[in-house]
């Protein structure tokens, strides 16, 4: 930043960080020095570059780990095959806030998720996530998204639902349709349908163990409140 940007950086919307001002004949080096520090990686502004809030990494108001949810999306994102190669799939944004406070901006997201919890037959709790679409905050246009009503999608299986909705979008949409726009002519129904095929989590066993533990985590979920960093 020193050397090729006049000293300074600027944090993006989107949780990156912007250099102004580089030179153009710089950027090379630029990137060099970048990949170095392992901050060169591609693809910002697509499917993969997720924005997420702390959550409950490190605020007390968080009901779920975003941040966790966010790198498992990465992740899976790696076997969805021929999703991620599809240029309007590569388009859509995905939001995580881990509460209804919204600071990782779901609501403004193509696919958006705000922590949750739901309970399995006995009674214990497990992190879960309700579902936003349609959102967008691009192009002058602002709007929230709508929630898919009365479900929500266990943490645990939330790239098994994001796989599917994009693969329902793939499979369906009408020729250059973005995803806001096939939201709006096929309705919620559909994606609701897929969540709730996925809403079931079972008793707490040695087979279902997971479902009960947050991303990231190696203990049994358990929902604690308390001062968050949004009101410090």
């Amino acid at each position: 930043v020193r050397k090729y940007a006049p000293g300074q950086a600027r944090i993006t919307y989107e949780q990156n960080l912007a250099l102004r001002w580089v030179r153009e004949g710089a950027l090379y080096d630029v990137w060099k020095a970048l990949k170095a520090v392992h901050l060169a990686e591609p693809e910002a502004h697509t499917i993969t570059d997720i924005v997420a809030c702390p959550a409950t990494d490190s605020c007390k108001l968080g009901i779920t780990s975003s941040m966790g949810l966010a790198g498992a999306l990465r992740e899976s994102f790696r076997s969805y095959n021929g999703l991620m190669e599809d240029p309007l799939v590569k388009k859509v944004h995905i939001k995580v806030s881990g509460c209804p406070n919204g600071c990782g901006r779901h609501h403004n997201a193509n696919i958006g998720f705000q922590g949750a919890t739901v309970k399995g037959p006995g009674g214990q709790q497990a992190p879960a996530f309700e579902v936003f679409l349609g959102g967008n905050y691009e192009g002058g246009e602002v709007r929230y998204g709508r929630r898919l009503p009365g479900v929500k999608v266990p943490a645990k299986r939330v790239p098994e639902a994001v796989r599917a909705f994009l693969e329902l979008y793939k499979a369906n949409r009408q020729e250059s349709e973005e995803f806001n726009a096939f939201v709006d002519r096929v309705g919620l129904q559909p994606f609701a349908e897929i969540a709730g095929r996925l809403r079931e989590i079972g008793p707490l066993n040695r087979e279902n163990i997971g479902l009960y533990m947050d991303w990231g985590k190696t203990v049994l979920y358990k929902l604690e409140r308390g001062e968050g960093e949004c009101a410090v």
